[in-house]
Formats: C-alpha cells, structure tokens, sequence
C-alpha cells in the first residue's frame, strides 16, 4: 500500500512535470513561457522511471507493470483536473508530494 501512494506521487510528478514541459501549460500556471524545458522533461522521465522500478520490485515484473500503468492513470487524471480547473495549484501538488517524500 505504500508503494502504491509513492509510486502515485512519483507519477503525480513526473506528468506535472511533463506537463510544465510545454509552452501552453506553463503560461497556465505561472503566466510565463518554458525557459528549462529539458529539466522539467527529465525530471518528469526520472520520476516515472522510479516509479515504475518501486512497483515493479514491490509487485514483481508481471503485476508491477499493470500496477504502475493504473496507478500513471490516476496520476495523470489529476493532473489534467487540477490543470483543468486550478491550473495554479499544479505547483502546490507537486511540493505536497515532494513534503510527504521526507517524513
């Protein structure tokens, strides 16, 4: 159970920061254009690699694909509402996710 909720924060991460990647989202959230687009794209990669690896060795190989293929679902689910509907909270979720990481 709770390497599913870090692997849901990874994911939450990594598709926030995939998404902080383009010109279109980035203007949404904080009014301005991309200046660090290949850092926000390989913090997003880094995050769905490790989270992928975390389910995979939780769940082994077979069950920690599916695992992680539902659980990147529900993250980018959250992120498309959270841009959707509180585009400037985008940031918010993102330093929740990097608070719980340390406790």
């Amino acid at each position: 159970m709770t390497s599913t909720l870090l692997a849901l924060a990874l994911n939450y991460v990594g598709a926030a920061a995939l998404a902080l990647a383009m010109d279109r989202h980035q203007r949404q959230v904080g009014g301005r254009t991309a200046r660090h687009v290949l850092g926000w794209r390989l913090l997003g990669g880094t995050a769905w690699g490790a989270s992928l690896l975390l389910c995979c060795l939780s769940s082994g190989w077979g069950v920690g694909v599916v695992q992680w293929l539902g659980v990147l679902t529900v993250a980018c689910l959250l992120v498309m509402a959270v841009l959707a509907f509180w585009p400037r909270c985008l940031l918010g979720g993102v330093m929740l996710t990097r608070r719980a990481g340390r406790r």
